[in-house]
């Protein structure tokens, strides 16, 4: 037979001991649940007549108020279409204040039925669906009228979409709303909304809200903020992606901006110039010098580059010399003169 060693031994005692203690755990945790059942079963027989009808009472409403959230989570769904189809419909005929007046009795009682159901729904239910706040979102999608009718809970639901709708002036006005109803300082709006008003734009913190934001206003690049004035002009391919998602917003770039993407991508720049030749009026007369003519109009038309840019000759006196100097121009301009010449006689 096998020899239990030292160790060995106060492995096996020690296990025992769990054993054992386990064993008593169960004895106990058992003996309490029985104590538990009897004082429940106490509790049953010895109800009074009015705690029996004040519990039945309270299954009664129980089971009425859930036959009530199940109608109301039918019905609604139901109605929220019938209003959508009935004020789009109105509202493409005389506008949206026509609209709500003719329908004004059926949508106070939607109002009504959808308070309603988020007051008795479960919170997993009524915290993410009000059915008068979805119809005017979705009504927003398609009149942007609507959002300006709109309840506080449908602002905070608004598909940004909506926002591509609106002019300057009208995202002042909506800006004023989340304003009335304290929703700017929420972190939905925050993360979703804040974006799309110019006039935040140089609150904004995070590069791709400034992205996102610039694409739609080019012209309010100037009011980036010191952070991200920070990173947006640390890397030259920042710049660069940024004109090419927003073509037009180099026209809105200062000087240093540009000789930071021209630093690194002249032929880039190039075909930005030829596209927007006014952005010379703001760069230094000494560009060309720095970035030689020959790369910067590589790959592009000589002729038409000399059209584009012949009237700022007398700021970039280099620009001429190049052109004077081109063989392709003056090849072009040769037989441009030539055809003119043929179309005279």
């Amino acid at each position: 037979m096998k020899t239990v060693n030292g160790r060995e031994k106060k492995n096996y005692d020690r296990q025992l001991f769990r054993i054992s203690r386990a064993f008593e755990a169960l004895e106990k945790l058992d003996k309490r649940l029985a104590e538990h059942d009897e004082r429940v079963k106490e509790t049953i027989e010895n109800r009074s007549q009015e705690t029996i009808e004040r519990q039945n009472k309270f299954h009664k409403e129980k089971a009425e108020m859930q036959k009530r959230i199940n109608e109301l989570n039918e019905e609604l769904p139901k109605c929220k279409d019938y209003l959508y189809s009935a004020l789009l419909e109105a509202s493409k005929e005389k506008g949206v204040k026509f609209a709500l007046d003719l329908h004004k009795d059926e949508l106070k009682i939607f109002r009504e039925a959808s308070n309603e159901f988020c007051k008795i729904a479960p919170n997993f239910l009524s915290r993410f669906i009000n059915y008068n706040d979805e119809l005017f979102a979705e009504l927003s999608k398609e009149n942007k009228d609507f959002v300006f009718v709109a309840p506080k809970g449908s602002l905070l639901k608004l598909d940004t979409k909506v926002f591509d709708s609106l002019d300057v002036v009208e995202l002042e006005n909506l800006l004023k709303l989340y304003e009335k109803y304290d929703l700017t300082k929420t972190e939905k709006f925050a993360k979703n909304y804040k974006k799309c008003f110019p006039s935040l734009i140089e609150d904004l913190t995070d590069i791709e809200d400034f992205k996102y934001a610039v694409s739609r206003f080019p012209n309010y690049y100037n009011k980036m903020n010191k952070s991200i004035r920070e990173q947006i002009t640390k890397f030259a391919p920042e710049l660069k992606a940024l004109i090419n998602k927003t073509p037009n917003v180099i026209k809105y770039m200062p000087s240093e901006d540009i000789e930071i993407v021209a630093f690194s991508y002249n032929k880039f720049i190039g075909k930005q110039i030829f596209r927007y030749p006014e952005i010379l009026k703001k760069l230094d007369s000494n560009f060309f010098q720095k970035y030689k003519p020959k790369y910067v109009f590589d790959g592009i038309n000589k002729y038409e580059a000399y059209e584009q840019l012949k009237d700022y000759f007398n700021k970039f006196p280099d620009l001429n010399k190049y052109f004077e100097s081109c063989a392709s121009f003056n090849k072009q301009l040769s037989e441009a003169i030539k055809e003119d010449s043929g179309l005279k006689v």
